[in-house]
């Protein structure tokens, strides 16, 4: 059997997420005994935290780490901030931004890695200057966000640890589905689905069939007004609706005008996708195409 190809991945953050830094290699190894091995891939996670040694350098800490992180030539990226921004390098804000800065330059350049970055959106109220300060220079990073970025929101370690496992998913599938593409012979499009619906004031619209466990769905929208986007297991929906428990797998995106994803099934179900219109007022002409790959 050929050697599996390697897919370095490097994440920056500051310390206050931790956790979820300590969630990443029990996604990979699930990945990499999945998803990855089918196609003769495997995810390498590189972490300063496992990967560095204590030293000495002409430029401070940073100047150990970076030669190590090596981020210039790894495949994907991954940056999440939350309450704080970290502590200043010698030409970035703190050691995040740097190695943020890193990559995206090596991505202007060279097409190259993939950056994947997520804001923990979880109420803080800080109580000290500082503290406030860090929060403050978060908030502007992620104002200045480079405008061909994407980035990604969550509000707790089980919506982090399920959005990366998706996203990750989906980067690999990517040459496949991602673009409408179908290159890989084992996949084809199995179903399509598109209409065009009005939502009144706080009015809902849905849409569902049943799916097998690895399937690909592919969902494209755009609505003249923002609308919020739900996709989960129907029987999940109704034993969800009115309770105070989560369900294991759910997709949502809130106030969107406009959303193109994809995402693997991770079982046999009835999947579900609601159109939510919240607004009291506003009409909300919704365009949808759903296409589902296996």
């Amino acid at each position: 059997m050929a050697q599996a190809e390697i897919i370095r991945v490097v994440v920056a953050s500051p310390g206050d997420v931790q956790t979820e830094r300590n969630l990443l290699p029990q996604i990979l190894d699930e990945l990499n005994r999945g998803i990855a091995a089918e196609r003769n891939l495997m995810f390498v996670l590189s972490r300063w935290e496992t990967d560095a040694y204590p030293g000495f350098h002409a430029e401070g800490p940073q100047g150990l780490i970076d030669p190590i992180l090596n981020i210039e030539d790894c495949d994907i990226f991954i940056g999440i901030f939350w309450k704080r921004f970290g502590t200043p390098v010698s030409d970035a804000r703190s050691g995040t931004e740097h190695e943020f800065m890193r990559a995206y330059e090596a991505w202007q350049r060279d097409g190259r890695p993939q950056i994947m970055f997520y804001f923990k959106q979880r109420s803080f109220s800080p109580q000290s200057a500082e503290e406030l300060e860090q929060l403050e220079q978060v908030f502007e990073f992620q104002q200045s966000f480079p405008e061909e970025g994407l980035w990604w929101a969550y509000k707790s370690k089980t919506e982090f640890e399920r959005l990366v496992r998706n996203h990750l998913t989906n980067f690999i599938r990517h040459e496949e589905v991602g673009e409408g593409g179908g290159d890989d012979q084992n996949l084809r499009l199995i179903k399509q689905h598109s209409e065009t619906t009005v939502l009144r004031g706080e009015e809902y619209d849905s849409f569902n069939d049943y799916l097998n466990e690895g399937n690909v769905i592919t969902i494209s929208m755009s609505s003249d007004e923002p609308i919020d986007v739900l996709v989960m297991d129907k029987r999940d929906f109704k034993r969800w609706d009115g309770a105070d428990e989560v369900p294991s797998w759910y997709e949502f995106f809130e106030d969107k005008m406009s959303l193109k994803t994809s995402f693997t099934v991770p079982k046999d179900y009835e999947y579900y996708v609601v159109f939510w219109n919240r607004s009291e007022d506003e009409e909300a002409t919704v365009e949808l195409e759903i296409e589902i790959w296996g």
